[in-house]
């Protein structure tokens, strides 16, 4: 290789976005870093997805499971990123201090995303006694305040990320601009 040049795998990485709850957002892509702005890297996302979940906690949660592995076990076999370069980032819902849950409604994104994790554990645990090489990819937890800057039409239509009626759908690709903003800018200091 040439001095400089670099790897595919440098410069991709794959998201997969939670927005959990009632109803479950999902935003998944394999993604370019090192275009000029993240709603650049977004917009040219290859094996993009995007879904909303609805129903029982318990379904939501298996069927999530059931689009990571496929999303992950994709990106990999593609041969384009390492399973270390697949990340998984989930909205995490925190009630502060006087708020009110709004009952079990309330806190559903908190019992999602937990069951979504500690189901991702289990499942994992279960492979890695049968086989050494086996990944288990962190979650990288986001404040809705965080990516709520980029939940704004036009940066979403700009993004190719505005998907009509569906606001779960919306806030996981704003999880996803957020997340590969903050891998552009860890990359500038960086360097």
């Amino acid at each position: 290789m040439e001095r400089g040049a670099r790897e595919v795998g440098d410069i991709m990485k794959a998201i997969f976005a939670v927005d959990p709850g009632g109803h479950t957002g999902v935003a998944s892509a394999i993604l370019d870093e090192t275009k000029p702005r993240a709603i650049d890297a977004v917009r040219n996302r290859i094996h993009g997805l995007s879904t909303t979940l609805t129903g029982p906690e318990e379904a939501q949660i298996r069927e999530l499971y059931k689009l990571w592995l496929d999303f992950k076990t994709h990106a990999v076999r593609t041969g384009l990123l390492d399973p270390s370069q697949v990340e998984l980032v989930v909205e995490d819902f925190v009630l502060r201090g006087g708020q009110t849950s709004g009952g079990r409604a309330g806190t559903s994104p908190e019992r999602i995303a937990w069951g979504f994790l500690g189901y991702r554990m289990g499942r994992h645990d279960q492979w890695k006694s049968q086989h050494k090489l086996a990944h288990f990819s962190p979650v990288i937890w986001q404040q809705p305040g965080q990516a709520a800057r980029y939940w704004n039409k036009n940066i979403l239509q700009e993004a190719d990320a505005w998907v009509r009626g569906r606001p779960h759908e919306r806030s996981a690709f704003g999880h996803m601009i957020f997340r590969v903003n903050t891998l552009m800018n860890e990359r500038r200091f960086a360097n």
